[in-house]
């Protein structure tokens, strides 16, 4: 079994995260007490106290975007259910809230993303959460404080750097029981990236793969992108340098995000085909083209057979692109609007 271990400086980190998560329980636990005291619900408090620490380590939640957000948010949800309990406990018909809760368990019991032994992950799956919840909750700090290098910055303060966010998703994929290791690659000052990178590699199903969070966060400003997710090497380093630091060798490129996911086409038919089915639903469609070398031709034929699609819905075409990875975003937009066509590039925060 390959283990690793973490630096002095690392395990700091960690203690510090750990001793501010113990500070928020604290806070929280005697806010709800003080609730209960002053709407007269002292005991239910506490078995709701009780009820609420087993569910939340069963079932998640939802991950504010700043400390103090969740503070509030979560000051409220106890004040409404501790009233609620107030309110409720006066004899009348509870019929209604009884089956309310019965419906709430069935759904928590079967849709919880918690890993737990009566519902386990996938390894994809926590790889998944751990990608999808620091797009959701980390933005690129362009003032590079210094907590930003370090997994205090993404987890404690929702800001991070490409070394800070590859520290705080080794840390989480670590905590799922997911291998998961650092990889770091050198500056080009003569292609502008004047910094280091760092991201990520996964092991799954005894395989290898990178995973760059950073990139994806940058990309990530109309949903979740997947461009960086379970690369090979020969794809990462289409946009990354060479790598500094020893590190398994990426060579399966069959369990990327848009090949798994059916996003990843060869023929142009079938760029024209879920195209139209985008237009038709309103929808936006993120799709990966390997089906040779993404030449300008090539992307003229494939924007034509997009406009076609559009064109017969009576939309007009927004694309974005990420050439390197040879990702394309389109939505369609009502007609009266100008069709347009934005490059994209990928972690502009670590370039001159």
């Amino acid at each position: 079994m390959e283990t690793q271990t973490f630096s002095k400086k690392e395990k700091e980190e960690i203690i510090r995260y750990g001793l501010d998560r113990i500070k928020s329980t604290c806070t929280m636990t005697l806010v709800t007490l003080l609730m209960g005291c002053i709407f007269q619900v002292f005991f239910q408090s506490i078995v709701f106290l009780v009820c609420f620490i087993v569910l939340r380590k069963y079932a998640g939640g939802y991950h504010a975007d700043t400390q103090n957000r969740c503070y509030v948010i979560s000051t409220a949800i106890i004040a409404v259910s501790l009233l609620a309990i107030r309110y409720m406990s006066d004899g009348s018909d509870n019929k209604i809230f009884i089956l309310l809760q019965s419906v709430n368990f069935i759904l928590l019991y079967f849709l919880v993303p918690v890993d737990n032994k009566n519902h386990r992950l996938e390894q994809w799956e926590k790889e998944k959460y751990v990608h999808d919840f620091i797009c959701e909750n980390v933005r690129y700090d362009k003032l590079k404080k210094p907590y930003s290098h370090e997994i205090i910055g993404p987890l404690g303060q929702g800001v991070g750097v490409c070394e800070g966010i590859a520290k705080a998703v080794k840390v989480l994929c670590d905590a799922l029981g997911l291998w998961c290791m650092i990889a770091i690659c050198g500056n080009n000052p003569e292609k502008g990236i004047k910094y280091r990178h760092t991201w990520n590699i996964v092991k799954l199903g005894g395989k290898y793969y990178h995973m760059d969070v950073t990139f994806d966060n940058s990309l990530s400003h109309n949903g979740i992108r997947y461009d960086y997710f379970n690369l090979d090497d020969k794809n990462i380093f289409r946009d990354h340098e060479p790598l500094i630091a020893p590190a398994p060798s990426c060579t399966d490129g069959d369990h990327f995000y848009y090949r798994e996911r059916k996003l990843s086409f060869t023929k142009i038919e079938d760029v024209y085909k879920r195209s139209l089915q985008a237009a038709k639903k309103g929808r936006l469609l993120t799709f990966h083209w390997r089906g040779g070398y993404l030449t300008k031709e090539i992307f003229q034929e494939l924007l034509e057979q997009i406009k076609k699609a559009g064109d017969e819905k009576q939309k007009a075409v927004r694309i974005s692109m990420n050439w390197a990875q040879a990702v394309i975003r389109v939505s369609f937009v009502d007609a009266v609007e100008d069709a347009c066509i934005d490059m994209e590039e990928a972690n502009e925060g670590e370039q001159e």
